[in-house]
């Protein structure tokens, strides 16, 4: 996690996007639902939501680290609420099995993930120019 997140918040950073945060952060989706997902990103033109107790609104990006115990969560009950909640992009990365999965919100919720692997590049549509060798996360 720390590996993706630091070559995420080098390019944000490097291009002033926005704000990258590593979890755990709290993340108020709305009044009575908060989350506290691994790794966070909130674009300059979101960057109202950020408060110096929470993320207090829809970032442009959850990222959630699944394990064996969390996996299924991961990708059902959290999968539905963000999409529910209209956030844009969510990734997943397993631990396991060596992964990110990419998900990108429609107007039918997240459409199938692309899945990355060991020996893939990762180039996520929310940031273009972006190219993570997954190789790389898994040292």
């Amino acid at each position: 996690m720390g590996n993706l997140a630091c070559t995420v918040k080098e390019f944000v950073d490097r291009r002033r996007l926005g704000t990258v945060i590593l979890g755990p952060i709290g993340v108020m989706l709305a009044e009575y639902d908060a989350v506290q997902p691994d790794i966070v990103y909130v674009s300059n033109e979101r960057h109202g939501i950020l408060s110096p107790r929470a993320v207090e609104g829809i970032p442009d990006l959850i990222v959630e680290v699944a394990e064996p115990a969390t996996s299924a969560r991961d990708r059902g009950l959290k999968l539905k609420r963000y999409a529910a909640a209209h956030v844009p992009h969510y990734w997943i990365v397993d631990a396991l099995e060596a992964t990110i999965e990419e998900r990108v919100l429609g107007e039918d919720g997240y459409g199938p993930p692309a899945s990355y692997r060991v020996g893939d590049s990762f180039e996520p549509l929310l940031f273009p120019g972006l190219a993570i060798e997954v190789t790389r996360l898994w040292p």
